[in-house]
């Protein structure tokens, strides 16, 4: 099989999947590894995919990736759409954690229309420059280290701080979810954050969108009972919404 049809392969195969794996397509194509290593990384200075650990991920998940500003574009519509829900959830006098990420940020353009008195404990320093224009949210920022490209504070200050508080809920901004691998995420500095809004919350609830479903990022650090809820757009594949109910996580 010539590179051009190896490739061909792989792009239709991303097409349907989103992520392909290298074991899988060592057996499906009969090649050796090290030719699917090579087809991958020429396919990635191409700039048609991005190589992962054990395999690739399509064009838009590389752009799931990237900094702070590149991924704010992304299925907005989809994550105002879950964060509208996600208010709902929300009573006077609540103290609520929300983590870095684009989807809290347009979380916190939505707690601007709630008129209820709440404290906002975040490391998201776009939700702290739009939430300072709030009348009612009392806002609490730990301290830490500036992530400039993920507009963040991070470090083991930070951590620490976050785990000295008692949450309501924490909003969680996460990369992707898999049924069968759990929550992952690339923003390695931002995943002991995200555990200690976690073990410190009565109740955790991820915020995502439903093109995250069934994707891998570079980190795989929460399984779905370490989630007590999982708000989504409406827009998500049925065959998807039956895998995430087996694994017993509730979704919104």
């Amino acid at each position: 099989m010539l590179f051009e049809e190896r490739a061909n392969y792989i792009m239709k195969k991303l097409e349907q999947e989103n992520l392909v794996k290298t074991n899988d397509l060592v057996n499906e194509m009969g090649v050796s590894i090290d030719t699917i290593r090579r087809d991958l990384k020429k396919l990635e200075e191409e700039r048609k995919l991005t190589c992962i650990r054990g395999g690739a991920c399509s064009s838009e998940e590389a752009l799931q990736c990237s900094p702070f500003f590149g991924r704010q574009i992304v299925n907005e519509d989809l994550k105002r759409e879950a964060a509208k829900k996600a208010i709902t959830l929300i009573h006077s006098g609540n103290v609520i954690a929300l983590n870095a990420g684009t989807t809290n940020s347009i979380l916190a353009e939505e707690l601007l229309k709630l008129k209820k008195q709440i404290t906002v404990v975040t490391n998201n320093l776009s939700v702290l420059s739009t939430l300072t224009a709030s009348d009612y949210i009392q806002l609490v920022v730990p301290g830490g280290i500036v992530d400039k490209e993920e507009l963040c504070l991070c470090g083991h200050n930070c951590v620490e701080e976050i785990a000295s508080y008692s949450f309501d809920l924490s909003f969680l901004s996460i990369n992707a979810f898999h049924p069968m691998h759990g929550f992952s995420d690339f923003r390695f500095q931002e995943i002991d954050i995200i555990k200690a809004m976690i073990k410190h919350s009565r109740q955790s609830v991820a915020i995502m969108d439903s093109h995250k479903f069934g994707k891998l990022s570079k980190k795989i650090f929460l399984s779905p009972k370490d989630i007590d809820l999982l708000v989504t757009d409406a827009h998500a594949d049925s065959a998807m919404l039956n895998q995430i109910h087996e694994t017993g996580l509730f979704v919104m």
